[in-house]
């Protein structure tokens, strides 16, 4: 260790530069770098984990169930179970178990249907859903928000997350054109301007009004000015919806709420007149002596739409996502009852059979079902006291083939008087080729949201903050792809990039999304010796930020995921702060990728005054990151410091500061580490900005994967801080 005491930064360096001679043309030399990190190759398990739902009579959740009072069956084949945790959400640990079991999650879809219901409910259900999403839901849970119309059809307007913001903002303004502009990403998360704030997102005032009332009542109006005639049409359209939106649904892991705002559509589409309309039949047969028209349609109802309507009801409950019906109509008499939905007025009649295919919709599912309520605020939150307690119960299938099949599952206990729900079966991972586009964005959306790491496309990532421009910093991502994994597919590779950075309170701040190109025929010497590095920028407040990096094959869908968690400063504060370490690397040999041209941005990083230069300058001269970098011990290695806010001696005008330094292993074993050196005087690029270069020798070490740790201190302001950065020894 060199330990920096207290003495004057400046007299140190006298002794460096005198010792080093002329640095004035200081360049710097390649250390070996010859071999990459050895790919990983992998055995595929398939893990299968199940929200289990344990009341008793009362309808209590039962929180003392043990795995032996439980037995579980696929294709009626017994499983071991590998896991068995009990998930209450209003616990302290939950946090911790969602991180450890992506499947414990809540979820929750709002789903809202303009069709089949009349403006001033809708209206009444985007108040409630408000206030669900401002004050009940809880920190770990995740929420979406669709719509279906006539003209629309299914639109999911905001994927799971839990960006409140985000939600608020979209069922804010449903139905509306937007007057605030906003951008959506490739997964379907909207993000504001630069120059928007939060309190611009979310401002309400003292008026309970929410935006464009009058507006959303009319367009609601005049999209409901449909005839009778083509009411069954309507009907068929939403019923193929549903199957879409079970297809999707499924592949996100964990049990999916929907929660459905609707007055229902008329079941006597489904099953016909109904004894009131039989027996208004017989009347006019015994009246008029004759023989009735035959109508089977009219008296029995549709079957084929009947049965498309329970094959999609099926495919939802297997998709482990239970339909929540609320009728949003209310507590209504008859007089009450006069109202008009798709052109066609509705009685007492009408609702009851509206309100009839709510109740199929959710017993078919596995759903609670709530009617002749005038206060909406209710059922939500029963919802949230109903779905608190659950098991997490996981097990291995033996047989993984990727065929799209069903598996049923049965799962039963042999503790008396209790009621048990569960998900009967899931469908097996298909071949990506035949995912639909709401399919993939949904598989995605389950990366992003969840801490869910896949390596089917191995990298490395290295992330580090930058002070910016008006209090927007700069977050470089580098992405370091090992080239032989590509040698293999000898025809073109088209990768998909995504980066998505996201606050610690779940709101998205920044994206980005590149589409990156691979010919191994064109490059197989560098992707044998060397691989591909890309760089892309995330722009965002200072603030305690997750990284979330997926890349996909658009071809065949394989994925590699990893989250990266940082904190970024507050640099205006003035308060002592690091970017860094990062080691020096040569990139002769690499292909280098960018994922935007800071002279010629685009999208949201096409602003006025943004930070877009390229952050890694030392000494006027760009370098390339480390990103898990292979260093030889036998060889010298560099490495970078950048230094924010260090104040300065008032007489003599310089800093002082102590360093040290230590080496962490794998197991978190930490010793102190002596060989380093500093190469350079440090440079100032900017006021009270300065870079460091080191030099280290690692002979001593084992070969092994290791982390730098670097403790910094300004001794004028008795300030410390701390950064730290991975690499490997060979």
């Amino acid at each position: 260790m060199k330990k920096y005491g207290h003495i004057n930064l400046i007299l140190i360096l006298i002794l460096v530069v005198l010792f080093l001679a002329d640095l004035s043309q200081f360049s710097f030399p390649l250390f070996s770098q010859t071999k990459e990190k050895p790919l990983r190759y992998e055995v595929e398990v398939v893990l299968i984990e199940i929200p289990l739902y344990v009341v008793d009579k009362k309808g209590n959740p039962v929180i003392d169930l043990k795995p032996d009072e439980i037995t579980l069956t696929e294709n009626g084949k017994k499983q071991k179970i590998s896991h068995f945790v009990l998930v209450q959400n209003d616990s302290p640990q939950i946090a911790s178990l969602v991180r450890k079991y992506p499947a414990a999650r809540r979820q929750f879809l709002l789903f809202f249907d303009f069709a089949f219901a009349t403006p001033a409910r809708i209206i009444e259900a985007r108040k409630a859903s408000l206030d669900f999403i401002e004050e009940k839901i809880l920190p770990t849970d995740l929420a979406a928000v669709a719509t279906y119309s006539h003209m629309g059809g299914l639109k999911i307007l905001a994927n799971f997350s839990n960006d409140r913001e985000q939600l608020f903002h979209v069922i804010n303004t449903l139905g509306l054109v937007d007057p605030r502009q906003r951008m959506n990403g490739p997964a379907g998360f909207s993000f504001p301007t630069f120059a928007q704030t939060p309190q611009d997102l979310v401002a309400r005032g003292e008026s309970t009004d929410t935006i464009g009332d009058p507006e959303f009542r009319e367009l609601l109006q005049r999209t409901q000015k449909q005839t009778e005639r083509i009411y069954k049409g309507y009907v068929a359209d939403f019923v193929g919806e549903l199957n879409k939106l079970s297809t999707a649904l499924n592949t996100i892991q964990g049990r999916k709420h929907i929660i459905y705002f609707s007055e229902g559509f008329d079941s006597k589409v489904l099953t016909g007149k109904g004894l009131d309309g039989l027996s208004k039949d017989s009347e006019e047969f015994a009246a008029t002596g004759g023989v009735p028209p035959a109508d089977t349609e009219s008296r029995f109802g549709d079957t084929g739409l009947r049965m498309k309507l329970y094959d999609a009801l099926k495919m939802i409950a297997n998709a482990d996502t239970p339909i929540h019906t609320v009728d949003i109509g209310g507590l209504r008499t008859q007089a009450s009852a006069l109202t008009q939905v798709d052109g066609v007025a509705r009685n007492m009649t009408a609702i009851r059979r509206g309100q009839e295919t709510l109740t199929v919709m959710s017993r078919e599912t596995g759903g609670q079902t709530y009617r002749n309520i005038n206060t909406l605020d209710e059922p939500l939150k029963n919802l949230l006291k109903v779905t608190n307690t659950y098991y997490i119960i996981g097990y291995y299938p033996e047989n993984t083939k990727k065929k799209g099949k069903f598996r049923k599952i049965k799962i039963k206990t042999n503790r008396p008087a209790v009621s048990i729900s569960y998900r009967k079966g899931y469908y097996e991972e298909k071949p990506y080729k035949e995912y639909s586009n709401l399919e993939k964005r949904l598989q995605l959306v389950e990366y992003i949201v969840k801490d869910v790491p896949r390596n089917e496309i191995q990298f490395d990532s290295f992330v580090s903050a930058f002070r910016g421009k008006e209090g927007i910093c700069q977050v470089p991502v580098f992405l370091k792809f090992p080239g032989r994994q590509f040698l293999e597919k000898r025809k073109n590779i088209k990768l998909e990039i995504y980066g998505y950075a996201i606050s610690s309170s779940g709101v998205f701040k920044d994206f980005f999304y590149q589409t990156l190109t691979i010919s191994p025929r064109k490059v197989t010497k560098k992707l044998e010796l060397y691989g591909i590095k890309h760089f892309d920028l995330h722009l965002v407040p200072p603030g305690d930020y997750k990284i979330k990096l997926i890349v996909r094959d658009k071809k065949t869908g394989e994925i590699g995921s990893q989250t990266q968690e940082i904190f970024v400063p507050d640099y205006e504060k003035g308060n002592l702060a690091l970017s860094g370490l990062v080691f020096i690397q040569p990139d002769s040999g690499w292909i280098l990728s960018r994922g935007y041209d800071p002279k010629a941005p685009t999208g949201r990083k096409k602003g006025v005054n943004l930070p877009l230069d390229y952050p890694y300058v030392l000494n006027n001269k760009p370098f390339i990151p480390g990103v898990v970098p292979v260093l030889n011990k036998s060889s010298k290695a560099q490495f970078y410091l950048r230094v924010y806010n260090l104040r300065l001696h008032p007489q003599a005008q310089v800093p002082q500061t102590e360093m040290s330094f230590e080496i962490m292993d794998m197991e978190g074993k930490s010793t102190l580490f002596r060989n380093v050196e500093l190469l350079q005087t440090p440079t100032q690029p900017e006021p009270g900005v300065f870079d460091f270069l080191f030099q280290a020798n690692f002979w001593n070490l084992a070969p092994g994967p290791y982390q730098l740790k670097l403790h910094f201190k300004d001794s004028l302001a008795n300030q410390e801080v701390v950064s730290k950065t991975p690499f490997i020894l060979e």
